[in-house]
């Protein structure tokens, strides 16, 4: 928070994070300028991103989504210098590519039934083992679409590794000779519904983020979905670096 103004209006600007509101109403309501409440944002998640569960036990449920790779607010377009060897895109454009590719970055998540949540942005699908690594106790079930390297995180941490086939469309049809089938204690239920959330959040309220500060809103989505949270909190934890 060093050099930073307006103290009195720190409090209004936490109730301005809690809301969700984008930069151009949180500058509104706050009666600053555009720069002053993007750069108040950034600030005051930098120590969001730190509010995570360190440990997570029991059934945990493991997975990555994927965000388009975006240089949202990059002035290298209008510089004649773009960050990437494409033409600039509008948001909610579609990829160049189909599938999987360089344009997308995946998140890993991993959730537990007693609402532990870590997530973190990767390279790519290979840095799954070391940012999931020491996060599981022992004794736990992990659940995941049966990646090699969810099976290797199990082993090491002592936990049962549980793959979860994905149910087809008809999956609560019945066909004839079988019997329907039923749902399970046991699936990525969890896990899928923060995906969504999350994706709610980032594409639909935040209008799309760049991939240089994904982890800013990764680190605000869950700090607004902790249990007994309060706007205050966000203040509190960067003022007497509390973490939760």
């Amino acid at each position: 928070l060093a050099r930073l103004r307006m103290k009195a209006k720190w409090l209004q600007q936490q109730d301005v994070l809690s809301q969700g509101l984008s930069v151009s109403k949180a500058a509104a309501a706050l009666d600053v300028a555009r720069t002053t409440a993007f750069r108040w944002r950034h600030r005051f998640l930098q120590l969001a991103q730190a509010v995570k569960a360190t440990a997570l036990t029991g059934v945990v449920e493991a997975d990555e989504t994927f965000f388009r790779t975006s240089f949202k607010g990059s002035r290298g377009w209008k510089r004649g210098h773009p960050p990437e060897d494409r033409m600039p895109r509008y948001r909610g454009g579609s990829a160049l590519k189909p599938g999987l590719s360089s344009e997308q970055v995946p998140v890993l998540t991993a959730v537990d039934r007693g609402d532990g949540v870590m997530d973190r942005v990767l390279r790519s699908r290979a840095g799954i083992v070391a940012a999931i690594e020491g996060k599981i106790e022992k004794g736990s079930v992990l659940c995941t679409d049966g990646l090699v390297s969810y099976a290797e995180v199990a082993g090491r941490a002592g936990a049962e590794h549980r793959r979860i086939n994905l149910p087809r469309k008809d999956w609560l049809t019945k066909v004839k000779g079988q019997k329907p089938r039923r749902p399970g204690a046991l699936g990525l239920g969890h896990v899928n519904a923060h995906h969504q959330r999350l994706k709610q959040f980032i594409n639909g309220q935040a209008r799309g983020v760049s991939t240089k500060h994904l982890p800013d809103y990764l680190g605000w989505s869950r700090a607004v979905r902790r249990p007994g949270f309060d706007p205050i909190l966000l203040l509190a934890d960067t003022l007497i670096h509390r973490y939760v």
